[in-house]
C-alpha cells in the first residue's frame, strides 16, 4: 500500500481556554439527536446496522472533468450533475476557474441547491441549472477557508483568514478580519458571527468549520496556532457559546456527534507518511461535539493510534494502530507504518477488537445504494474513508451507481441524495 501524506484528514487543536463571546440571534434549529452512548467495557465487534436504500431518489455528486488556465494559473474545473435511479443524468452545469481554485470539498450541497466556496463569495446554483446567486460575499483581502451546510440545510457557514502578501503583516491585520461567520442559505442574513480573537487560546488564524453539530446549533471549528505549529479546535454554539475541544482534534463523523482528540502527545511516524489517515497517538478521546465532554477513550499501549472513519449511527469507530519505537530524532520515539494493524472501537462498550478486513467493516456501515468507483488501484484510504469524502483514482476510472455507469473520472464527491421527483 502506497503511502499518502500525514495531514491528509483533517488538522489539529491546541490547549483548551474560552474567548470573548458573542451573543449572536439563533434560529429555530431541528430536534437534538437521541442521547449518546456512554463508555464502558466488553468485547464484541459491533454488527453493521446500514439502512436500506429507497427505492427512487436522486444522486448529486460533483466530479472533476478539466483544469483552466487563467492568467497562466490552473484551475479545477468541476461538473455537477443530478442523477436518477435509471441512471440518466437530469440535470448539469460547472463550476470552475471563474470562482477561483476550488477542491471538491468545496462544493455542497443544500436542498435543491448547491453552494460552492469561492474566492470572494459563497456562490449558489439551482441544480436543475436555471440560475445562480450570490449567498455571502468578503473583502477581498480575506482568505476562504472551507464551508460546511447545517443538517436541515438552511445555513452554512465559512471561515475566513487574513491574507497575507508581503512581511510585516500590519498590526491586528490578521485578528480583525479573520473569522467565522454563520449565514441564511435562503436570505444571507448574518445568524453568528465570531473574530479569531474570540478563539484566543484555542487558535489564531485559518479558522475552518469541519462539520455541524448534529443539533444544528454549533458547528466544529479547527484553525491554526501559529506561536507552536500546532492546530487549534472549538465548538462555536449559535447562541455565542464556545466550547474547547483540548488538544490535536482531527477524525470527525459526519452526523456531527463525535470527533476524536488526542489524549496523549502526538507521534510522527518514523519513515515516509505515516498510516495516512490522520495524526496519531497512544491514548484517543471520543469527544462529544456539542458538549466537548469526553464519551469514551481509545488506549493502545505501545501503538500510534488513528480513527479513520465513525460509523453513520455514531456507536463505533474504525481505528488503524502501528508500533511505537525508540528514535535518535522526532523526540525520542515514532511509530513504524509496517505494523499497522485494524480494530473496531465499540464507544457503548469500550471495548477494541481487532478486525482482519477493514473493507468489509466500511462497507457494512455504508449499506446499500452508494456508487461504486471502478478503479483497481484505488488506495485502502479513499476505500475507507466515509463516501461522503472525495474518491480519488489515478487514471480515470468509471462510477457506477444501482448498475449504470453514471461518469469517468480521476476524483469525484457524492454531495448527496434527494427525493425523487
Amino acid at each position: 500500500m502506497a503511502w499518502l501524506p500525514l495531514f491528509i484528514v483533517v488538522v489539529a487543536a491546541a490547549a483548551a481556554c474560552s474567548g470573548e463571546q458573542r451573543q449572536p440571534a439563533t434560529p429555530t434549529p431541528p430536534s437534538a439527536p437521541a442521547d449518546t452512548p456512554a463508555a464502558g467495557g466488553s468485547p464484541a465487534v459491533p454488527a453493521p446496522t446500514p439502512t436500506a436504500a429507497p427505492a427512487a431518489r436522486r444522486l448529486v455528486a460533483a466530479w472533476h472533468v478539466a483544469i483552466e488556465l487563467r492568467e497562466g494559473q490552473g484551475y479545477n474545473v468541476y461538473e455537477v450533475g443530478t442523477f436518477d435511479s435509471a441512471g440518466r443524468l437530469l440535470h448539469s452545469f460547472r463550476v470552475g476557474g471563474e470562482l477561483g481554485y476550488l477542491h471538491a470539498s468545496d462544493i455542497v450541497l443544500a436542498g435543491e441547491e448547491v453552494l460552492v466556496r469561492g474566492r470572494s463569495e459563497v456562490a449558489a446554483f439551482a441544480l436543475d441549472g436555471s440560475g445562480r446567486r450570490t449567498v455571502a460575499s468578503w473583502d477581498d483581502r480575506l482568505v476562504p477557508t472551507k464551508i460546511a451546510v447545517s443538517p436541515d440545510g438552511r445555513m452554512v457557514a465559512f471561515g475566513l483568514e487574513g491574507e497575507v502578501v508581503d512581511p510585516p503583516i500590519p498590526p491586528g491585520f490578521r485578528r480583525k478580519l479573520g473569522g467565522l461567520r454563520v449565514v441564511e442559505v435562503a436570505t444571507g442574513r448574518s445568524v453568528a458571527e465570531w473574530d479569531v480573537s474570540d478563539f484566543a487560546g484555542m487558535m489564531d488564524g485559518w479558522p475552518a468549520p469541519v462539520a455541524w453539530h448534529a443539533d444544528g446549533r454549533g458547528v466544529a471549528v479547527v484553525g491554526r496556532v501559529y506561536r507552536d505549529g500546532h492546530g487549534g479546535a472549538v465548538g462555536a454554539r449559535l447562541d455565542g457559546l464556545l466550547i474547547p475541544y483540548g488538544q490535536e482534534v482531527w477524525s470527525f463523523d459526519r452526523a456531527g456527534r463525535l470527533a476524536a482528540a488526542a489524549g496523549s502527545r502526538r507521534l510522527i511516524p518514523c519513515t515516509g507518511y505515516g498510516t495516512g489517515y490522520g495524526l496519531a497517538a497512544e491514548i484517543l478521546a471520543l469527544r462529544d461535539l456539542a458538549t466537548g465532554a469526553v464519551i469514551g477513550t481509545i488506549r493502545a499501549p505501545g501503538r500510534a493510534a488513528a480513527v479513520v472513519r465513525f460509523s453513520p449511527d455514531g456507536r463505533s469507530a474504525l481505528v488503524v494502530t502501528a508500533p511505537i519505537t525508540r528514535s535518535d530524532s522526532f523526540d525520542g520515539v515514532c511509530y513504524d507504518v509496517d505494523g499497522e494493524t485494524w480494530h473496531v472501537f465499540d464507544i457503548t462498550t469500550g471495548a477494541l477488537t481487532p478486525v482482519s478486513d477493514p473493507d468489509a467493516v466500511g462497507r457494512g456501515w455504508d449499506g446499500p445504494g452508494w456508487p461504486t468507483y471502478a478503479c483497481p488501484g484505488v488506495q485502502r484510504l479513499y476505500r475507507l474513508l466515509d463516501p461522503t469524502d472525495m474518491t480519488f483514482c489515478h487514471d480515470p476510472a468509471p462510477v457506477e451507481w444501482e448498475g449504470h455507469t453514471l461518469f469517468t473520472t480521476t476524483w469525484y464527491r457524492v454531495l448527496g441524495f434527494l427525493e425523487a421527483k
